[in-house]
């Protein structure tokens, strides 16, 4: 059976083995959960899954807030314009 110490800060440490069996990493959140076993008050614990942003929603912060729509010409993008010029495209 394996234990855990509070600190006087009410911190805790998970052993490594439990951690890898539970699937939770540094930073992770854990729910207790209530329940009575024979007579008895337990705590059960449960990893805490959050849904995984989607990768437009990571590129969020990286989108200027402008008040007109991008366009090459406006930001001097001369792909566009390369590849007009180019016959064997």
């Amino acid at each position: 059976m394996q234990t855990i110490k509070i600190t006087a800060k009410r911190q805790a440490t998970f052993p490594a083995q439990l951690c890898e069996e539970m699937g939770i990493q540094p930073g992770d959140k854990i729910e207790l959960i209530p329940s009575t076993r024979k007579g008895k008050r337990v705590w059960a614990l449960k990893p805490v899954r959050t849904a995984t942003p989607s990768y437009f929603g990571m590129l969020r912060k990286y989108v200027r807030k402008g008040t007109r729509p991008w366009t090459r010409e406006n930001d001097g993008d001369a792909t566009g314009a390369a590849w007009a010029k180019d016959e064997t495209v």
